[in-house]
C-alpha cells in the first residue's frame, strides 16, 4: 500500500505529539530516578566536549531534558541554554538549576530560531535522536549548524536497539525501515553509514566515534556552512 508524503508528514507530526506527551504526562515525575545516573562512556563524551571548547563556553543543550548533563557542564565553567519540546521536563530542570535559561523548543524548530544564530561554540543532544524521524534528521542538523559559532562541536547520541527490541513487523502503514512503535513511543533505529551521510550533508566532520551502552556516540565539528559545496574529495 502506496502512502501519499502528506501522510508520511502526518505521521511524523502525530508521534512527535505523542512523544511531547509521554514526557509531559507519563515520565517526567520519575526520569531522574529511573533513568538519571549519567552512564560511563556518555560521561566521557561531554567532558571530551566541554575540552575542545574555548572558557568560558556557551553550550546548548538540545532535548535537555532534566538537565541529567547540566552538573558535568556546569563543572567545565560552561554557560548553558537548554531546549526542549517538554514543558513537564523543562519544570524539573528549572525545579534542579533555576538559574539555567530554559525554553521550549522542539528539535525540528532549532534552525527557524534566529535568535539562537551562531551563539553557540557547541551543542548537546543526547539521547533524543531517537525519536526524530529519518526526513527530519538533516532539518535538525541544519538547527544545530545554525546555532553554531565556527568550528563548533557538536555531541550527539544515536540509540541502537537491545536484541529483544529489533524493530517488528509495522504497527502503522506508514511507517519506513527502521521504525518501531513498540512500547507506545515512536523510535527510529538508522544505520551508522545514514548517520555519518545526514553529518556530512549537514556539514560536519566526525571527529571521534564510540559504541557503547546501546549508543552510537559522535563528537563532530562544523567545518562548513549547510549545503555548501565541499569541494572535490
Amino acid at each position: 500500500m502506496s502512502i501519499t508524503a502528506d501522510e508520511r508528514a502526518a505521521f511524523l507530526v502525530r508521534q512527535r505529539e505523542i512523544s511531547r506527551r509521554r514526557y509531559d504526562d507519563l515520565h517526567n515525575l520519575h526520569y531522574d530516578e529511573l533513568w538519571g545516573e549519567v552512564e560511563p562512556m556518555h560521561g566521557d563524551f561531554v567532558r571530551k566536549l566541554v575540552r575542545g571548547l574555548p572558557r568560558p563556553a556557551r553550550v546548548l543543550d538540545a532535548a535537555c531534558g532534566t538537565g541529567k548533563y547540566w552538573p558535568l557542564l556546569i563543572g567545565a565553567g560552561a554557560r548553558i541554554v537548554g531546549v526542549d519540546h517538554s514543558t513537564g521536563m523543562l519544570a524539573q530542570a528549572r525545579r534542579k538549576h533555576p538559574e539555567i535559561a530554559i525554553r521550549s523548543l522542539a528539535l525540528q524548530d532549532l534552525a527557524r530560531a534566529d535568535d539562537l544564530a551562531a551563539s553557540f561554540d557547541a551543542v548537546l543532544c543526547v539521547d533524543a535522536m531517537e525519536f526524530v524521524g529519518p526526513e527530519d534528521w538533516p532539518v535538525v542538523l541544519e538547527g544545530f549548524a545554525r546555532t553554531l559559532r565556527d568550528d563548533g562541536l557538536v555531541y550527539l547520541t544515536v540509540e541502537q536497539p537491545e536484541l529483544d527490541d529489533e524493530p517488528g513487523p509495522p504497527a502503522d502503514p506508514r511507517q519506513l525501515p527502521g521504525e518501531s512503535l513498540d512500547g507506545g513511543g515512536y523510535h527510529h533505529f538508522p544505520t551508522d553509514a545514514q548517520v555519518r551521510a545526514w553529518l556530512t550533508g549537514a556539514g560536519f566532520d566526525v571527529l571521534e566515534h564510540g559504541d557503547a551502552e546501546w549508543y552510537w556516540h559522535y563528537l563532530v565539528q562544523l567545518v562548513r556552512a549547510p549545503g555548501e559545496d565541499a569541494g572535490p574529495a
